[in-house]
């Protein structure tokens, strides 16, 4: 199969998109190319989606031609896979959920059901977004992660001295366990000092600033940790964790909207017994995802299923 895959410089997109063609090289023979999106500004986008409509060729400044499937995650990505498909009519698939004016266009939608869009020939609903999958290796059991998001002044309150009071307690509590605290490029300054206070005053504790850690090292912890403990904030990471194996455990935050999307998939995992809340088992010695999910995989097959 010829793939391409179009990037438009957000990580946590762009590896959405990989994770599902790591999954496909898992299933059948892949070339695949890499297609960068320029940021671009509100007046240009708006004139690339008019272009769109308007033009027999809908505008398409891509060379893909020779393609048989062109797959990208994020709303910049969204006009340039149709307007490919408009030209070349080849089939494109997308993460997320695109503008409902757009919706229909494509011909697969993996989207997760926190999302709350409803099920329609182009859409798969999945538990999650599609991650990584760690390589496998032999999990060592007395090592566990505790893995840091941080401000989102749009979606929760961040409180430093709570996120110091639980990373302790459970320091303290499973003292059996060599927890490796890890920051990400939301985590404050003040969180990541106090962090490094906890390392120093308790043995069974390090902390790794996510600039001092090496490409891949994150995956790396996910295939040899048993534990994980990750901010309720990370939706990413917790997918992640699970998918990895590990035994989960999620960190509260506190919602500006306690209802949105984010409690709700925290609300499914715990109920199917994926992740476990802080509140009931701070010591996360109970292994809770028996059945880890595999979402990247899933929609790989769906993909191959229909357009192999």
């Amino acid at each position: 199969m010829k793939l391409t895959v179009f990037l438009e410089g957000s990580p946590g997109h762009e590896k959405q998109s990989l994770a599902i063609v790591e999954s496909l090289k898992e299933f059948t023979d892949l070339d695949v190319t890499r297609v960068h999106i320029s940021k671009t500004s509100l007046w240009n986008r708006i004139v690339a989606t008019l272009q769109y409509f308007l033009k027999s060729d809908g505008g398409c400044k891509y060379q893909v031609a020779g393609s048989d499937l062109l797959i990208g995650t994020g709303s910049s990505t969204h006009i340039p896979l149709l307007s490919c498909k408009k030209k070349f009519q080849i089939p494109v698939v997308t993460c997320m959920a695109p503008e409902a004016l757009l919706r229909k266009r494509f011909d697969l939608c993996c989207i997760p059901r926190h999302d709350g869009i409803s099920g329609a020939p182009n859409i798969i609903l999945t538990n999650g977004p599609p991650v990584y999958k760690s390589k496998s290796v032999e999990r060592v059991e007395n090592v566990g992660l505790i893995l840091l998001g941080g401000i989102d002044a749009s979606s929760h309150t961040w409180d430093d001295n709570a996120i110091a009071s639980y990373v302790s307690a459970i320091a303290h509590d499973s003292s059996n366990i060599q927890w490796r605290v890890s920051s990400s490029p939301r985590t404050p300054d003040r969180t990541i000092k106090c962090m490094g206070e906890i390392a120093k005053t308790h043995n069974n504790v390090s902390f790794f600033h996510y600039k001092d850690t090496p490409a891949g090292w994150v995956e790396e912890q996910y295939a040899l940790a048993s534990y994980a403990w990750v901010t309720a904030d990370s939706m990413s990471m917790i997918y992640e964790a699970i998918t990895a194996g590990c035994s989960v455990g999620v960190l509260p935050v506190e919602w500006k909207r306690p209802n949105n999307k984010f409690q709700k998939s925290l609300d499914h995992l715990i109920e199917k017994n994926f992740i476990l809340p802080y509140e009931e088992n701070r010591k996360l010695l109970i292994r809770n995802n028996i059945d880890a999910l595999d979402e990247a995989a899933k929609c790989a097959r769906e993909i191959l299923a229909r357009f192999a």
